[in-house]
């Protein structure tokens, strides 16, 4: 079975790393970074600057062949038991992040199901002035609310099969979403010392964030 592993390159040094034999990239994260070329898997450039030391991008990579699939706005590689992918929606003025969370996760949950990877395992949430007000509630609030609506119109199973996540503030940009999903369900966990996430009241937003506190996967 292909497992997915990480690690932390410089960036001038990835087109050789990635050149290794038998490393199948499935992703490239970059910190406040542009990378020049073609990558045969998901980039996910994120204006986020580092504090110091020399530019580093964080690699995804599996010990399986990678399958590559694109349309506008996604980027999926996927190797028969997992994938990795990146999407993003840019806002305007006649959306707010509700509408945009909403729009992105229905899609990206509709994708994973079309490619027969249905069981999300893992998301990573990234977009600009987080904690900014939008009519009245917290972006990340919004955020939460669309996310919801989505989550709970498509996801089987919902709360019990909502996957880790995390929600990061940039600098700028659109809203970006990096997933990892499986043709397998995984075991997504809470804290029995901990209130789960899904479950907060609703002085904390008009919907409860969606996620567990962790996900295991065999």
């Amino acid at each position: 079975t292909a497992r997915p592993d990480v690690s932390y390159v410089e960036c001038a040094q990835l087109p050789f790393t990635l050149a290794e034999t038998g490393i199948h990239p499935m992703a490239v994260v970059t910190f406040g970074q542009t990378l020049s070329g073609a990558f045969p898997c998901p980039v996910i450039a994120l204006d986020l600057p580092q504090i110091d030391g020399p530019p580093m991008a964080e690699v995804w990579t599996c010990d399986k062949p990678v399958q590559l699939h694109t349309d506008p706005g996604c980027s999926i590689a996927m190797n028969g038991n997992f994938l990795i992918g990146s999407m993003s929606l840019d806002e305007d003025s006649d959306r707010s992040m509700d509408a945009v969370a909403y729009e992105a996760y229905k899609a990206m949950l509709h994708r994973l199901q079309d490619l027969g990877y249905p069981y999300l395992w893992r998301v990573w949430n990234y977009f600009p002035r987080i904690n900014d007000d939008q009519d009245g509630l917290e972006r990340y609030q919004r955020f939460c609310l669309g996310r919801h609506h989505a989550l709970t119109e498509v996801l089987a199973d919902f709360p019990s099969s909502l996957p880790a996540a995390t929600a990061v503030g940039t600098k700028s940009g659109p809203l970006q979403l990096m997933f990892l999903a499986g043709t397998q369900p995984a075991t997504h966990l809470g804290n029995p010392r901990h209130l789960n996430a899904y479950e907060y009241p609703r002085n904390y937003g008009p919907r409860s964030p969606s996620f567990a506190r962790a996900t295991l996967i065999r």
